[in-house]
């Protein structure tokens, strides 16, 4: 369960006037809409058709993009016939798959990585490099156990989570945590 204060306090690296956020899965539409309005941002949710919401996002005139890889991956032409570069491309999803997601470096000033899981949030945060360094988020504590990913959020939330264990093998992500708790 999450407040509105749980969602607002949540570490995303997006500061942009006109976001859109397009996700496969609605209730994380909502939500990472709802933390644009909590951090003084007018989000435009996309619609799970890709060109209605390519044309709406044009007469909007995003200059930030909220999504996960899949979404992502839809909206790859609307990009590459932008005129301009966005500021930012955020990616918030459980995995990613370096390889696919290295081009769209050329549609955005820059582009993050956040991994993040529907039970946790926000968990950590790095920029798409051929190679990439996830930070932890500055409210997780982030242990190796037995080859599985398992946290515990330093903020009270409404569920609190404490020692959480993901449902992701951290061998087979392509990240490298660093200042994680132990």
């Amino acid at each position: 369960e999450w407040s509105f204060d749980d969602i607002a306090a949540e570490m995303l690296p997006v500061r942009a006037v006109r976001p859109l956020v397009y996700m496969r899965n609605p209730y994380e539409a909502i939500q990472w809409s709802l933390w644009c309005y909590e951090s003084g941002m007018l989000p435009l949710i996309g619609e799970a058709d890709s060109k209605i919401t390519e044309g709406i996002a044009e007469q909007y005139r995003i200059d930030a993009l909220i999504t996960d890889t899949e979404s992502l991956r839809q909206l790859r032409g609307y990009l590459e016939a932008r005129e301009s570069k966005l500021s930012s491309i955020t990616v918030i999803d459980s995995s990613f798959d370096i390889d696919t997601l290295l081009p769209f470096n050329a549609y955005a000033n820059s582009v993050r990585l956040v991994l993040a899981f529907p039970e946790t949030g926000v968990v950590a945060h790095g920029e798409l490099t051929a190679h990439p360094h996830f930070l932890p988020g500055a409210d997780c504590l982030i242990e190796r156990i037995d080859g599985a990913l398992v946290v515990t959020k330093k903020r009270m939330l409404v569920t609190p989570i404490i020692r959480y264990r993901l449902n992701a093998n951290a061998s087979s992500l392509p990240l490298e945590l660093s200042n994680y708790g132990a």
